[in-house]
């Protein structure tokens, strides 16, 4: 091939032809090289974003199509019996018969589970939520080295995904980080609009467009002061953000306890005491 008809090429095909031929590059043609080396490279890592996007995607349907209703299984054992909770609602709790998940000394075994359900309105994308269940105490189980674990990012086209436990008639939208805390809530407020971001640090991602005007932020007490919390701050602002009127329900902490949540208030001291704690507790909270 001659190099003068070389010449005649077009980048970036001439800048692999002169390679080859062992021609010295110009400053120009090695720039453009690298740039040629980077739009594949970024072309790569988009590639491998999708396949691995697919790949959840195709994970979490496989393990919702092997879901139950939760009506008779051990999931609703689980709530019933262990978490006290009598009104189940929803269609986003589900029961798994046997997740495969790893021990605390690295054996896998399979082992039944609640499984929470995350979506949001304008997403096509479902990310999901397992606490993995002790067979024969209904209980969350001791052995799993993990006992709850999520699968998906609970974002998904920019928009943050979450469990609806009710869908309400009520104006008001509580919000909590965990689904017990959420369906404890229900026990005494059976008509309200209930979510749970399955996570405290999906809180601050809440989408305000999927509340009601008042929102009701349902805090966990962890005996720490709110007010240096930053998650909770962040959460706030977002809120603000959106044009909500926001509420704050951190429950007192029970005796001889480190953290209380709204579960653990309904277990302790039933629902007469759990109407108490909402009525004693809820406060407006602002940012200034």
């Amino acid at each position: 091939m001659d190099i003068k008809k070389d010449e005649k090429i077009t980048c970036p095909a001439r800048l692999i032809v002169l390679l080859i031929k062992g021609k010295g590059l110009s400053g120009a043609e090695n720039s453009k090289l690298k740039t040629l080396s980077d739009e594949e490279r970024r072309k790569e890592r988009e590639k491998e974003k999708e396949e691995k996007e697919i790949k959840k995607k195709n994970f979490i349907k496989k393990i919702l199509l092997e879901c139950q209703p939760l009506e008779g299984t051990l999931a609703e054992e689980y709530l019933r019996n262990i978490r006290g909770i009598e009104k189940i609602s929803g269609e986003n709790l589900k029961f798994h018969p046997g997740f495969t998940t790893r021990t605390k000394t690295g054996k896998y075994i399979k082992v039944p589970g609640l499984v929470a359900v995350a979506s949001h309105p304008l997403s096509s994308s479902q990310n999901i939520q397992i606490t993995f269940l002790d067979p024969l105490t209904a209980n969350k189980h001791s052995q799993v080295l993990v006992s709850r674990r999520t699968y998906g990012g609970f974002s998904s086209g920019g928009v943050s995904t979450f469990c609806t436990i009710s869908e309400g008639k009520s104006d008001v939208t509580y919000v909590s980080e965990g689904v017990e805390t959420g369906l404890s809530l229900l026990q005494v407020r059976p008509h309200a609009h209930v979510i749970a971001c399955l996570g405290k640090h999906n809180l601050p991602k809440l989408d305000p467009q999927t509340t009601h005007h008042k929102v009701v932020l349902l805090w966990d007490n962890d005996g720490l002061e709110v007010k240096s919390d930053k998650v909770l701050l962040r959460s706030l602002e977002v809120l603000k953000n959106g044009g909500r009127r926001t509420y704050l329900l951190v429950p007192p902490l029970l005796q001889g306890r480190e953290k209380t949540d709204l579960n653990d208030i309904l277990l302790e001291l039933g629902v007469e005491g759990l109407e108490d704690v909402l009525q004693s507790s809820l406060r407006r909270v602002e940012l200034r």
